[in-house]
């Protein structure tokens, strides 16, 4: 079986918590799994059509439309809609639902550029490593530019944000040249895509 085959196997059989998890499962390395999803997503946007297009553009406003909804709007059949959904869904859906904290009681949401001081490839994994396993810290990118890292903290209040960086800063403030927090007031478009103008 071949590198993406095994991919496609393990998500199917239900290891979509990341790339970790897949990587359990197959034997495959993370660097490996990701080169193998990169290419299977190009080469899936590359066949795709304009009911795809429609049908993604559709879930985006809402993923609970209904398949008869859809069909109606793309003009196929449900069971066709429901067979097209299940090819992509593997490649193109993400596995997990998306929170939004503020019900939840964690008022600040606060993006953080973080410039990393002189360091060794190992201290800053450990950095990482270490952000990874804060369920307060929620994402966490590599980026260019003048800084290196941006993260997003969640917090209930001021104090409980101070807690979370306070703790952050004490065990790597040697890592850590600049910290830049700015907190997002409100959204007004996330993750909101046009496929069929993407493909054109």
């Amino acid at each position: 079986m071949d590198t993406k085959s095994r991919i496609l196997k393990a998500i199917s059989e239900g290891h979509t918590s990341g790339a970790e998890e897949v990587a359990k499962a197959t034997g495959l390395s993370i660097t490996t799994i990701s080169k193998a999803t990169e290419e299977m997503e190009e080469t899936a946007a590359k066949k795709m059509d304009d009911k795809n297009c429609l049908i993604l553009n559709i879930l985006q406003k809402d993923c609970r439309t209904s398949l008869t909804d859809i069909a109606a709007e793309v003009g196929l059949s449900v069971d066709s809609v429901k067979k097209r959904i299940e090819k992509m869904e593997n490649i193109f859906f993400y596995p997990k639902i998306q929170i939004r904290p503020r019900p939840f009681g964690f008022d600040h949401v606060v993006d953080v550029k973080i410039k990393l001081s002189n360091h060794a490839e190992n201290e800053k994994m450990k950095f990482i490593d270490f952000l990874k396993q804060n369920d307060r810290v929620t994402e966490i990118f590599e980026i260019s530019g003048e800084y290196d890292l941006s993260i997003v903290i969640i917090a209930r209040n001021s104090a409980d944000l101070q807690k979370v960086t306070s703790n952050i800063k004490l065990k790597f403030g040697h890592l850590i040249d600049s910290w830049m927090e700015s907190a997002s007031l409100k959204a007004h478009k996330f993750e909101q895509y046009d496929v069929r103008k993407m493909i054109e």
